[in-house]
């Protein structure tokens, strides 16, 4: 009768205690990847929309706003276009992570370009996650959009 060949029970145990040690180890830092990345995210797709409202104001040479409402869950934004006759057109809208908390620094919560390319007021907007990542979106009176 040939032998057969298997684990051992402390094999497997040992197996698993390993399997385990490293999984405990490695979700912290999961956790805050995902929340780099996040707040990576939304601050690019913000800046993105930033400049897209403040070149086709240029373009258009109409006024072209973001603006924030707050009040939503989660936050959100939208992309408007003002018209000469003073009506807006929503462009589009998105929703900021619901894990971000949003902190907006403007008069009305909102940016509007001039056709100039400049802002009507200068602010910034503060993303902060729950793992204490901040970033900063500041809009300059001259109509630089930066990260800090």
């Amino acid at each position: 009768m040939k032998p057969t060949k298997a684990f051992s029970l402390l094999e497997i145990i040992t197996v698993v205690a390993i399997i385990s040690i490293v999984t405990v180890i490695s979700v912290p830092s999961y956790s805050n990847i995902k929340s780099q990345l996040d707040i990576r995210g939304t601050s690019n797709n913000l800046i993105g929309d930033l400049r897209n409202a403040q070149s086709d104001a240029t373009t258009s040479q109409l006024l072209h706003c973001i603006r924030f409402n707050q009040a939503s869950n989660p936050t959100s934004y939208s992309l408007i276009k003002i018209n000469d006759d003073s009506t807006e057109t929503i462009i589009r809208t998105q929703d900021i992570e619901t894990n971000l908390k949003v902190e907006i620094n403007v008069i009305n919560n909102q940016f509007v370009f001039k056709s100039d390319s400049t802002p009507i007021h200068s602010g910034n907007i503060t993303l902060n996650s729950p793992t204490g990542i901040t970033k900063t979106i500041v809009i300059n009176p001259i109509g630089t959009i930066r990260q800090q």
